[in-house]
This record gives structure tokens, C-alpha cells and sequence, in this order.
């Protein structure tokens, strides 16, 4: 009589056990000699109990070094993605700079230093170092060109500015007149009653060969609580700033009370 393997596999444990009978230990044996499956299966049942649980534990082992070999994996590619990102980001940002150098206008590389200047400028400001900002300012071009202007012919309809600018600079240097200008410059704005508080850069060209900084700033105004925007454009010269146009909107100056373009389109007469 020949059982399947089904039936055998459930006559061994008591075949293990040894609770069969003659007649069922006979078949399990006759069929373990010819099927490897089962006679596989049976020297299983017999491994010890102590190797079964070892033999768990390395499986479990593999399965966490599986797992762990993963997880590096993962990472590994996930720092790669990184380090792309970060080596495309310059790469990206320099292809812009070389953009807006090649057109003359927006952040570049010639102009980085002469942003920064400015920003420079106007922190001080906000942080009310008068001294400091009047140094940074160009006095020296305004002297000159006084003195250009009262070098050349003067026609009859300049003869009133060239009066008045005559004898505000008359007997007197270079040196002493950027210094008067500094003075006024830092009483101008410990005396005035507005703040500069909000700067920021919004945008640089090409004018020849030098670059022009636009900054949008808001001063506060003290008496009323009230905030001004004024937008102004300055060049830079031997590290020295230059204003070469500002404007509240469509207000060049001489708003009530007097703001901070005052100082350079009307408070330095």
C-alpha cells in the first residue's frame, strides 16, 4: 500500500514521537526511502530545539542587515541627489549673473561690490551712524564741479547760482569743504524728523562705463506716525556713493516735513 506525501507528512510527528503503530511506522518508512521531500522534512523535525531558535535568530539577523544595506542605499543616493542640487544651484546662479553682466542690468559680478557699498550706506542709516554713512558719501565731485563751472564762461541767466555757490565755497579747500558737508549732512539728519528704516536693492545698469544702484527706501516719519517711499539711484566712484537722481513718486523734494533727499537737492545751498 502506497500513502501520498500529504499523509505521511501527517503521520510524522507521531512517527517522531514514536505513538504509531507497527503497521503505520512501516509505510512511513517504506516512503521515506524513496521520497527525499519527506525524509527532508523529518530530519527537521529531529533538528534540536536550540539550533531551530539559533537558526531563527540568523535569519532574523540577515533580514536586518537586508533591510540595513537598504536604508544605506537610500541614503547614499538621497546625498547624491543633494550634492547635485548643490553643485547645479551655482552653477545656475553664475549662468544668471554672466546673463545680466552681457545685458547690463540686474546682479552681477562687476557690480557686487557697489550693491553691497550701498546696502552698507543705508544700514548705517537705519542704525542712525550719521558719522560713519557721511563718510561714505562723494562731497568731493560737488566741489569740483563748482569749481568747474565758475572756471568756465557764465552766461547771465547762471550768474545767480554762480553768486551763491561762489561764496559758499569761497576761501575755502577741498578738504575743509567735505568736511562742512559732512557736518551738515549728520546735523541735517539728527535734527530732521524722519527715520530711514526699510532699504532694499531693486535694481543696477550699465550707465558707460560705471553702474547706476537703484534702492526702494521707507523713512518714518515722527511727527505723524506716517511712512514715505522714495526710490534713488546712486553711482559709485572711488568707493564713494553718488546720488544721481531720487524721487518721492513724482516729487523730487520739499515735502513737509523735509526728507532725506532734501539733504542732497536742497539743504546743501
Amino acid at each position: 500500500m502506497k500513502l501520498s506525501c500529504e499523509v505521511i507528512r501527517d503521520l510524522l510527528p507521531l512517527y517522531e514521537d514514536a505513538v504509531c503503530c507497527e503497521e503505520s511506522r512501516r509505510l512511513v518508512e517504506e516512503h521515506l526511502a524513496e521520497c527525499r521531500d519527506c525524509k527532508a522534512l523529518l530530519e527537521r523535525f529531529q533538528i534540536p530545539e536550540k539550533e531551530l531558535l539559533h537558526e531563527k535568530e540568523i535569519s532574523l539577523e540577515e533580514e536586518e542587515k537586508s533591510i540595513r544595506r537598504s536604508f544605506r542605499k537610500l541614503k547614499r543616493r538621497w546625498l547624491l541627489s543633494l550634492a547635485a542640487m548643490l553643485l547645479v544651484i551655482p552653477v545656475i546662479y553664475v549662468g544668471v549673473m554672466i546673463y545680466h553682466e552681457y545685458r547690463g542690468e540686474g546682479i552681477c559680478f562687476t557690480n557686487l561690490d557697489e550693491i553691497l557699498l550701498c546696502g552698507k550706506f543705508f544700514q548705517l542709516l537705519e542704525e542712525e551712524n550719521y558719522e560713519e554713512a557721511a563718510e561714505m558719501i562723494d562731497f568731493g565731485r560737488g566741489y569740483q564741479s563748482i569749481c568747474e563751472f565758475m572756471e568756465g564762461d557764465i552766461e547771465e541767466e547762471d550768474r545767480a547760482w554762480y553768486d551763491k555757490y561762489y561764496s559758499y565755497i569761497s576761501g575755502m579747500s577741498e578738504e575743509e569743504y567735505i568736511q562742512k558737508q559732512q557736518d551738515v549732512f549728520v546735523k541735517f539728519m539728527k535734527e530732521n524728523h524722519v527715520l530711514i528704516q526699510r532699504a532694499r536693492y531693486s535694481d543696477a545698469y550699465r550707465s558707460g562705463t560705471e553702474w547706476v544702484i537703484e534702492y526702494i527706501v521707507t523713512e518714518h516719519v515722527i511727527n505723524d506716525g506716517s511712512d514715505r517711499i522714495f526710490r534713488i539711484s546712486m553711482g559709485i566712484h572711488d568707493g564713494k556713493l553718488r546720488v544721481s537722481s531720487a524721487s518721492y513718486g513724482f516729487e523730487r523734494y520739499g515735502l513737509n516735513p523735509p526728507g532725506f533727499l532734501d539733504i542732497f537737492f536742497r539743504k546743501f545751498e
